[in-house]
């Protein structure tokens, strides 16, 4: 009896660790965030539970009616590797970073990208950014499983600077 048990018990420990190994993703999060008609905002491409990570591409979607590209640059936990920006689409950019050494970290930031609200806008709204066409590679030139969690971007309306003065 004792030993069945303990058998059961190895193969459920055995399975458990395999099956919690094959559901393990990195995340990238982009975090919720509030921006201004008329202002700049940087938005951090953030990543979770990553060890090793050498190699990132990554396409980020967005609304170019109200959000014009304006630069990217690597954080201080990437710095070290080699990042190129593709903007020839509006409202679509393609980030692609490698180095020869991984980079590891729990909600790193990646990249902080900077856009510029457009002028004018009379109501708050609900942006979506998109993150698509993922592929994160480990320094071993392994590909990492991932996922997102991506959440939206609010746009205020100008303030109204009539009231500020009395």
């Amino acid at each position: 009896m004792k030993k069945g048990l303990l058998i059961y018990l190895g193969f459920f420990i055995v399975f458990g660790c395999c099956h919690a190994a094959g559901a393990f993703a990195v995340t990238l999060i982009i975090p919720s965030l509030e921006a201004r008609s008329g202002g700049y905002i940087e938005v951090p491409v953030l990543v979770d539970r990553v060890d090793n990570l050498a190699g990132v591409k990554l396409t980020l979607r967005y609304d170019d009616e109200v959000l014009q590209y304006e630069d990217a640059r690597p954080s201080e936990w990437t710095d070290a590797l080699m990042h190129v920006t593709n903007r020839k689409t509006p409202g679509c950019l393609i980030v692609v970073m490698a180095g020869a050494e991984g980079v590891k970290g729990k909600n790193m930031p990646l990249i902080y990208i900077g856009f510029r609200v457009k002028n004018g806008l009379k109501e708050k709204q609900s942006l979506a950014l998109r993150i698509s066409n993922i592929q994160l590679v480990s320094d071993q030139l392994k590909n990492l499983k991932s996922d997102t969690g991506i959440h939206p971007l609010t746009i205020l309306p100008e303030s109204d600077k009539s009231c500020e003065n009395q």
